[in-house]
């Protein structure tokens, strides 16, 4: 339709210009060290400065979403529709990434929590199919699986059982808001993870039950310990990982009469075992990582505790502390009587 009349009191449309013709916004890229951002930048600064997306925008401001509960028949339906405006723009904007641009590139400490999740849970997975298989062959009369199987079979389930609740936290964690809905199952996931423990027996169960193992099987020890010199001498990194496990400390895996099962033990037999199955893999191609990922923790630490940087001091167990007004105190001592 030509123009009726001619408007001198209103400002012309904003349109058909770069949103991002910004002195200041363009200067800070580079300063920031964002400047591999700034031609995308310029990109979607064009397109939204262009009057088709400026007229989309303003339908789709004018159209917001309604939520249809019931179609004409008075069937249930629940759909939102959206105005073809809305399409455009969310097209638009997958097109360029922006729907994830905060998550596009993998953050490297969040890369090393996955990693450390996929390859205890994959380690894990191996060492239960490795228990298995021993079942088998000790039902076939191999008395060294047998012995092995005894031993394993203890430290694998208490370290599994232990790990559970905090190893299914930490991944509810790496999926943020996602992981806290429960449609996501991993509430489920996290709500169940401490059933293992109660179903299998709880933590001082399953060391006494290694603790038994050792008593009344004595070639149990002999067992573990051959399936980790096998397992050590793979890599320099398993070699260093294992030492602390196989022949040269064989004393820690027998008990005496006033031995009692400690869990920093139980945990380090139990990573020990699940690693075994790992060289026996050889599709894993993350295989050099475990010994790294495994150091000393506790069964329960996360990831984030379990590596703290070397240049933060972990507080002293046996330091003295100090109470209010400055007078030190001794930590306390247990002491047993006859």
């Amino acid at each position: 339709m030509p123009p009726t009349h001619q408007v001198f009191n209103q400002p012309p449309p904003l349109t058909g210009y770069d949103v991002a013709d910004d002195p200041a916004m363009l200067s800070a890229l580079p300063r920031e060290s964002a400047a591999w951002a700034e031609g995308a930048v310029r990109e979607l600064g064009r397109l939204a400065g262009s009057a088709q997306v400026q007229e989309q925008g303003r339908q789709a401001n004018e159209n917001p979403p309604k939520l249809r509960t019931h179609d004409r028949f008075g069937h249930r339906v629940d759909e939102v529709e959206f105005h073809p405006a809305w399409h455009e723009l969310m097209t638009v904007a997958v097109r360029h990434g922006l729907h994830a641009a905060a998550w596009r590139d993998t953050r490297p400490l969040m890369a090393s929590v996955l990693a450390d999740l996929a390859i205890e849970s994959e380690a894990t997975t191996m060492a239960a199919f490795q228990l298995a298989g021993a079942t088998d062959r000790a039902v076939r009369g191999d008395e060294g699986e047998a012995a092995f199987r005894r031993l394993a079979l203890a430290a694998t389930k208490y370290w599994a059982c232990k790990r559970a609740p905090a190893h299914a936290a930490e991944a509810l964690e790496c999926l943020g808001g996602g992981g806290y809905v429960e449609e996501s199952g991993m509430p489920r996931l996290y709500r169940e993870a401490p059933l293992a423990s109660i179903w299998e027996g709880s933590g001082n169960v399953a060391a006494l039950d290694a603790l038994r193992a050792l008593t009344r099987r004595p070639g149990s020890a002999e067992a573990l310990i051959a399936e980790l010199d096998q397992a050590a001498g793979r890599t320099a990194g398993w070699t260093r990982r294992f030492s602390g496990c196989g022949r040269n400390s064989p004393t820690r895996l027998k008990p005496g009469p006033a031995t009692w099962p400690r869990p920093s033990r139980s945990s380090s037999r139990a990573r020990c075992s699940s690693g075994t199955a790992i060289p026996r893999w050889p599709t894993c191609s993350w295989r050099p990582a475990w010994p790294r990922m495994q150091g000393p923790s506790r069964a329960g630490a996360t990831r984030s505790a379990r590596s703290r940087p070397a240049s933060i001091p972990r507080p002293s167990s046996g330091a003295p502390r100090r109470r209010r007004g400055g007078v030190r105190r001794q930590p306390a001592t247990l002491t047993s009587r006859n």
